[in-house]
């Protein structure tokens, strides 16, 4: 999740960002650049949801 975070903050900033996994981590998960919206888009979602449950 605070990749996501971290992610979606440099999109703000206007930056292209790519994730993915760091070795020794398997599987190995590649996310372009061009699929960075759908991979936060699930994600931030539901922290928003959890954070509102919090406060609540």
């Amino acid at each position: 999740m605070e990749a996501k975070l971290f992610a979606k903050e440099k999109l703000d900033e206007g930056l292209v960002v790519t994730a993915g996994t760091l070795n020794p981590h398997t599987p190995k998960q590649i996310i372009p650049s061009s699929a960075v919206s759908i991979w936060l888009g699930g994600a931030l979602d539901q922290s928003a949801d959890r954070s509102n449950s919090r406060s609540d």
